[in-house]
This record gives C-alpha cells, sequence and structure tokens, in this order.
C-alpha cells in the first residue's frame, strides 16, 4: 500500500494503532504515490483524491468512511508591505 506526506503520518501514527493494525501494516506500507500503482509497485494507495484522480491509468475507488478520514488545515501568510 502506498501513503505519503500528511495522510501517510495520519496512517501510521493515528488510524492504524487506533484499529490495532499497525503491526499487521508495517511490512506492507511504502512511501510512494500514485503513480506506483500503474508501475506495479503497490497494489492501492491511500492518499487525497487530488494525488489519484491526476495520474493516468489509475482508477479512483471512493472515499475512506468520513469517521476515519484526516482533514487537513491549509494555512497562508503574506509579507506585510513596509
Amino acid at each position: 500500500m502506498g501513503i505519503r506526506s500528511g495522510s501517510g503520518i495520519y496512517l501510521t501514527t493515528k488510524l492504524f494503532p487506533k484499529r490495532g493494525i499497525s503491526s499487521v501494516m508495517a511490512g506492507k506500507v511504502r512511501i510512494t504515490g500514485a503513480e506506483s500503482l500503474v508501475s506495479g509497485e503497490v497494489e492501492m494507495v491511500v492518499l487525497p483524491a487530488s494525488e489519484i484522480i491526476s495520474v493516468p491509468g489509475v482508477d479512483f475507488v471512493g472515499m475512506i468512511p468520513a469517521e476515519i478520514q484526516f482533514v487537513p488545515v491549509f494555512s497562508s501568510a503574506l509579507l506585510k508591505d513596509g
């Protein structure tokens, strides 16, 4: 299974331990993106939808249940004009 960035951190440090599957998933998780599906490196990925649907040859199969979703918070800043 391919994971990357914030979603990967969430899965490996929060969701897998909460579900009691950390040890089972440890040998199955790779830090990689959706393009690894096309190459056959992994059989599935858990990533933001935008990182999946933009890769040619990859089928988006759906969202994970809302109760276990990781919702990232984006921030921005502007340089104050001096």
